[in-house]
């Protein structure tokens, strides 16, 4: 996962969120089949739950124009689920030299949870404006291609080389 936290009087407070958290947790049943000695497949899925908070100062006056209101802290916090799958081909060439092909298609998760929106002026609660109400939003984490080569320089050392695209 991912979280950081700026300090309460960072100068964007208002700008960025103060606090985030992004937490994934991937299942990937998966199986591989040696085809000979040369050509080995794999392929699986990913079953992926995230939960995600965003905590963010916002001040209120602005939207109210009262004097000496206080400033509020907007949150998102909810979580979802996702799936995708992947693949991949090795394919020892020669003795030592290996290619190998590999992708992994995207993944979409639909989050679901709540947004509050702390410290609300009562001149706004009286309007019949809520401090809490549902939220739905989603994020696409990238599909990826790519291809490798592998060579055995000893017994203990190999060296290799990647190239991997990513994609949505």
């Amino acid at each position: 996962g991912l979280q950081y936290d700026h300090p309460n009087n960072s100068a964007i407070r208002y700008v960025s969120p103060h606090e985030a958290l992004l937490l994934t947790a991937d299942i990937s049943p998966s199986l591989g089949i040696q085809v000979n000695d040369e050509l080995s497949v794999g392929f699986g899925l990913d079953l992926i739950y995230s939960k995600l908070r965003l905590k963010q100062y916002y001040p209120w006056i602005q939207l109210t124009g009262i004097p000496g209101t206080q400033d509020g802290e907007l949150e998102y916090d909810g979580e979802g689920f996702g799936m995708g799958g992947f693949g991949g081909i090795n394919w020892e060439f020669c003795p030592g030299h290996r290619l190998a092909f590999l992708g992994r298609l995207p993944v979409e998760i639909d989050y679901e949870g709540v947004f509050a929106a702390g410290n609300m002026p009562k001149s706004l609660t009286s309007f019949g404006f809520s401090a809490e109400s549902p939220f739905l939003s989603n994020i696409e984490f990238p599909g990826m291609l790519g291809v490798g080569y592998g060579v055995d320089v000893t017994d203990r050392f190999t060296l290799g080389f990647d190239y991997q695209y990513f994609y949505n």
